[in-house]
């Protein structure tokens, strides 16, 4: 084949953000780092979270970015506390899109997910037979 043949992403480039929230987690996966999901780091200053994500955002926007896609991970992000906070902070930001992602093990009530799916583009997840240890957070 001698003809290359060029992929180009449609309308404006997304700012991206890969972001594991707190290393607290309610199972002990045998694959996963212990600082993933000790609970050493909370990052629990949701004021502090949302001046640094401000911040970050009125960059970009002073860029030209409009759109923002942020991968939450963690520790497991849905056992997070100030998730949906945070995720409403960043849809009010000025961004003209905003898509939000998640890997979990989906270890939340289905309450949770029935009232804060519509959040999220996409969800990740481990199957729960890959777990070893479940603790009741």
């Amino acid at each position: 084949m001698s003809d290359l043949i060029r992929i180009e992403q449609g309308g404006e480039p997304f700012v991206n953000i890969t972001w594991q929230v707190s290393n607290l987690c309610n199972f002990r996966c045998t694959y996963c780092n212990e600082a993933n999901w000790n609970g050493s780091n909370l990052n629990l200053d949701i004021e502090a979270i949302k001046a640094g994500l401000t911040k970050l955002i009125d960059y970009e926007l002073s860029r030209g970015y409009t759109r923002l896609k942020v991968f939450f991970s963690g520790g497991e992000p849905c056992y997070w506390k100030p998730l949906v906070p945070i995720m409403e902070h960043i849809l009010a930001s000025g961004m003209t899109e905003v898509k939000f992602a998640v890997n979990t093990n989906l270890s939340s009530k289905r309450s949770w997910w029935e009232k804060n799916v519509h959040y999220f583009d996409a969800v990740s997840y481990t199957h729960l037979r890959a777990h070893e240890t479940v603790l009741d957070l």
